[in-house]
């Protein structure tokens, strides 16, 4: 559990630590990027999604 959850950190320090940033090669994400990305992945998810769907679980419905 601890490496999973650890995974995503690890992989954020590769990135924008520059000691850690020499050994992967990378470059730290502008903010700019980041907001791009962020928007496109929402509007997909939406897009796949949309509001008031369960996400393809079925939905819970109460009465007889």
């Amino acid at each position: 559990m601890a490496a999973v959850a650890g995974a995503p950190l690890r992989e954020l320090a590769a990135v924008y630590l520059p000691a850690l940033r020499d050994l992967p090669g990378t470059q730290p994400v502008d903010m700019t990027d980041l907001l791009i990305v962020g928007a496109a992945a929402s509007r997909l998810d939406r897009l796949i999604r949309p509001p008031g769907t369960s996400g393809g679980r079925p939905a819970v419905t109460s009465g007889p």
